[in-house]
């Protein structure tokens, strides 16, 4: 899913780029690769400027494989704040920013 995600978000990574992104090696992102593309998700074509790269682009499976995902990832953590107030919300917002501060 983060390989998707990613892909959706920085279309011209080639697989080396992938793997420096997400932490795993050339070889894991390879059969990940592999793995994606016989689901259907992604394809692989040849790089319009270096012979030793492909390009990889999420095919429409993916993209609506993906969306479908996400979305029901943000309404469950949206789920976990409906039992709070507005007032707590706001004090957890402060907070968050004076972490990231």
């Amino acid at each position: 899913m983060d390989t998707l995600e990613l892909l959706l978000k920085k279309p011209d990574l080639i697989a080396v780029d992938i793997a420096g992104e997400v932490g795993l090696t050339r070889g894991a992102v390879s059969y990940l690769l592999d793995k994606l593309e016989e689901q259907g998700l992604i394809t692989r074509q040849p790089h319009p400027t270096s012979r030793r790269s492909f390009q990889i682009l999420v095919t429409e499976k993916g993209q609506t494989s993906t969306d479908s995902i996400l979305k029901a990832y943000y309404a469950d953590i949206e789920g976990l704040f409906t039992e709070y107030s507005a007032e707590e919300l706001s004090k957890l917002r402060q907070l968050i920013n004076k972490l990231l501060l």
